[in-house]
């Protein structure tokens, strides 16, 4: 948990400051979309060696606003539901089996 809230953290002041080096690095293999999405987030993943186990939205300030541990072995990817959520920009933190978290930048509309 420690280290989720450190890479949050990090991850908010590349926000901050404008930065996107970190987005691209580690995120090879998860795709996101559509981006910007409105009602709902479709997340995918092109290599079948890899599973989603978790996945959770943040907002700006850090707040979790969607959370989902996944016991079920989807290679293909899954859907988030994000209709109810206010716009603005959202960390999506995608966590796999093989112990590699992604996060990425969603905007909603």
């Amino acid at each position: 948990m420690k280290r989720t809230l450190q890479y949050i953290s990090a991850v908010l002041i590349a926000l901050v400051l404008g930065t996107s080096s970190l987005f691209a690095a580690g995120n090879e293999g998860v795709i996101l979309y559509p981006n910007p999405a409105s009602e709902v987030l479709n997340i995918r993943l092109e290599d079948g060696s890899e599973s989603i186990s978790h996945v959770s939205l943040h907002n700006l300030l850090g707040q979790v606003v969607y959370e989902v541990d996944i016991d079920l072995n989807l290679d293909g990817g899954y859907i988030v539901e994000i209709t109810d959520l206010p716009s603005g920009i959202y960390l999506v933190q995608v966590e796999l089996t093989q112990g590699r978290t992604v996060v990425q930048r969603i905007t909603k509309r």
